[in-house]
């Protein structure tokens, strides 16, 4: 451990697999025989119009890099370029080339063009060759399964190229869901949690030998082999813990989720409505892992208002419906492309606001649960 950060005060510029193969550096491309769908959904789902129907593919590249430096966040320093775009989950358009939220990237800052390592974090050395999976999104299980189970994807595709095993670096898990899946469907690949930490307190992680992944998600896009691959390993798991087909209301009163704009204010109607039709309560906190997988991996109905709690739907039998409520303003069409690529069936409910919270249609959710159903 070197208590001392060589890297502080370095500026260095904003790095790309393009670059890096201008460099000689050699990207392997894994075998991508999948194909995204176009964000079409069917007759009756009430696409709202400002969503986009264009996905974009994110093709499965993965490079080999020597003396890499990881920061906490995920991002990458390598021989003065830095890594975030192509391989982090990031909001801001791309072409702006706007610093990202301090408060998610607390060790660097951007001054005339150019990122500048601002915290004197301490530096770990990692000896053994190590698949890189850390993300600042960890604690959001959209995030988790598509930027560190997709991950495993790549795991997976380097361990028949290289006939060995590799380390996978990841955040370190707050839920016991994640834990659970981790070693259920992994548990012959080695993985730390370690690696960015030292103590109670962050720390650069210094690789000898990594290997990074595109982001297998961005705003715009979707890596197909990896979404396939994640869908696969936990449509198998759910399989397990299959009953009768359940419809499911996804609630989000336990509070975690302080998202803005997305509280329902009028929820006992919503409820009413939902249990007419045959649909559960299920506030995702208060369930124990058993009972998230028995009722996810039966349900052939999901509603719930835009949130990570939608993601519970890679459990799902094939050809289940999901019905987004979604917030106020307008969220973004990430669900609507997870599920029409799925091959479920998708339908968008409005919202109007109220306050700082929102009231769906309830004439469009009846319409929804009728067709769903």
């Amino acid at each position: 451990m070197q208590p001392g950060n060589p890297l502080v005060g370095s500026a260095v510029g904003y790095g790309s697999f393009d670059e890096l193969r201008k460099r000689g550096v050699r990207v392997h491309r894994f075998q991508d025989d999948h194909r995204l769908k176009p964000v079409e959904p069917g007759e009756g789902a009430n696409f709202p119009a400002d969503f986009s129907r264009e996905l974009g593919q994110i093709p499965p590249d993965c490079v080999e890099l020597e003396n890499v430096y990881v920061f906490p966040s995920g991002a990458v320093l390598w021989e003065g370029l830095y890594f975030t775009r192509e391989i982090l989950f990031l909001n801001e358009k791309r072409k702006k080339r706007r610093p990202p939220p301090p408060h998610l990237f607390h060790d660097t800052i951007v001054a005339d063009g150019k990122v500048v390592v601002a915290k004197d974090l301490p530096v770990q050395t990692i000896p053994e060759p190590t698949l890189i999976a850390a993300n600042f999104r960890t604690n959001n299980f959209y995030h988790f399964c598509h930027e560190v189970l997709g991950r495993m994807y790549f795991a997976e595709q380097l361990r028949s190229l290289l006939g060995q095993d590799l380390t996978v670096s990841m955040s370190p898990l707050r839920f016991p869901m994640q834990r659970y899946l981790i070693e259920a469907l992994w548990p012959d690949v080695r993985i730390s949690f370690r690696h960015h930490r030292y103590g109670d307190e962050p720390c650069i992680a210094h690789y000898k030998r990594a290997w990074i992944a595109r982001s297998p998600a961005s705003p715009t896009a979707l890596c197909a082999p990896a979404l396939s691959y994640v869908r696969s390993k936990l449509h198998a798991l759910g399989k397990k813990h299959r009953g009768t087909g359940r419809r499911v209301y996804i609630s989000r009163k336990d509070g975690r989720s302080t998202s803005f704009g997305r509280t329902i204010h009028n929820e006992n109607e919503v409820l009413d409505l939902l249990l007419g039709f045959g649909l559960e309560e299920s506030v995702v906190g208060e369930l124990t892992v058993t009972e998230q997988l028995q009722r996810f991996s039966s349900a052939t109905v999901f509603v719930g208002v835009h949130g990570a709690g939608l993601t519970n739907m890679l459990f799902a039998p094939e050809g289940s419906a999901l019905i987004e409520i979604g917030g106020a303003p307008t969220t973004n069409n990430h669900y609507a492309r997870d599920a029409i690529n799925l091959g479920f069936r998708y339908f968008y409910v409005p919202s109007t606001r109220v306050g700082d919270q929102i009231e769906p249609d309830l004439a469009i959710l009846r319409s929804a649960l009728e067709q769903a159903l």
